[in-house]
Formats: C-alpha cells, sequence, structure tokens
C-alpha cells in the first residue's frame, strides 16, 4: 500500500477549483505528475466522478428552484407593453426555445423511466 502525502478528496477538490492539472498542482504545491498519477488509479476515478455528479446534482437544484421565478421573470417582459417589441420578441424566443427544450427532456425522462421499468420485470 502506498503511503500518500496528499489526499485524493484534496486532489479532487483542487481540479474541481481551478480545472486544469498544472493550477491544481500549484495550488497544493505538488507535482503535475502526482495529479496525473492519481487519475490513472481506479479508485481515484470512482472519487472523481462522484464528487462531480454531487457537484452537478447541487447546480441542477439550484438552477431548478429558480425556473418559476426565470419563466415568471420573462413572461412579465414578454406581455409589458412598456417594453420595446424587439426585447418583447426576444423574450417570446427564450420562452419558446427553453419550453421545447423543457418539453424534450421531460418526455425523454418519462420514456427512459418506463423503460428500466420494464427491464427491472424482466
Amino acid at each position: 500500500m502506498r503511503i500518500k502525502s496528499i489526499e485524493d478528496l484534496d486532489i479532487v477538490n483542487a481540479l474541481m477549483e481551478y480545472k486544469t492539472v498544472k493550477k491544481a498542482s500549484e495550488a497544493l504545491n505538488i507535482s503535475e505528475s502526482t495529479i496525473n498519477k492519481r487519475k490513472k488509479d481506479p479508485c481515484f476515478k470512482a472519487l472523481f466522478d462522484e464528487v462531480l455528479k454531487k457537484q452537478y446534482r447541487a447546480t441542477t437544484e439550484a438552477l431548478e428552484s429558480n425556473i418559476v421565478k426565470a419563466v415568471d421573470t420573462i413572461n412579465e417582459i414578454m406581455t409589458d407593453r412598456n417594453v420595446s417589441p424587439q426585447i418583447r420578441l426576444n423574450a417570446c424566443e427564450t420562452m419558446l426555445r427553453n419550453a421545447l427544450k423543457y418539453s424534450e427532456r421531460t418526455d425523454v425522462l418519462e420514456r427512459l423511466e418506463e423503460i428500466e421499468k420494464q427491464l427491472n420485470h424482466e
């Protein structure tokens, strides 16, 4: 078993924060090769993936918690006769574009759930 002078979680957090091996290694005061070696380790990869998933989940939850406010704001702009026609049109386009994306994603997720249910029953 190797002795680690720096914990994997510290490296993962530095990679998340600084985005590049070079910047993360500088922040941690370790060599780039140390980080690159760790990145090849399956346990490190699993930890990195788990932290990344948690970060994505947290970001998604933050975004989802503001969806209604965003839609309300776009709707206010879209329906405000005191706003210029071009801005109102932009709000309409934004609303339509995002409504379509949201609808498509919701449909895909519902289909995926149904497929998973069918697979679990086989």
